[in-house]
């Protein structure tokens, strides 16, 4: 990708929860995160909350409507992006360290 993470959505440490946009096309996009000791949203077990998890979804969306808009020859990502997020289930918390690789995919509009 020739475009860094900055350059696609407007979050910043400590709320950054996209590290690099690993691959993206038209229709989806591949995210990852590592989950860093300091982040925003790590509670007192060393642990994302559930919320950061959704706030790491978001993220992967805009990084991919980022994407998109400097394709098109945008000079900044666009701001205020919202995506729905279906049948999300967690199972465990990730801790410091951990990879998120997240796949977000734009459905009909």
């Amino acid at each position: 990708m020739p475009y860094s993470i900055e350059d696609l959505i407007p979050q910043r440490a400590p709320i950054q929860m996209v590290d690099v946009l690993v691959r993206a096309s038209e229709d989806e996009a591949v995210c990852q995160y590592t989950v860093k000791d300091g982040n925003f949203f790590i509670e007192s077990d060393g642990r994302l909350s559930e919320v950061a998890l959704i706030e790491h979804i978001a993220q992967s969306a805009s990084a991919h409507a980022g994407w998109k808009a400097r394709e098109t020859g945008a000079t900044e990502a666009p701001i205020g992006y919202i995506g729905e997020v279906k049948n999300f289930h967690l199972y465990q918390r990730p801790k410091v360290g951990d990879v998120l690789e997240t796949v977000v995919s734009m459905g009909p509009e």
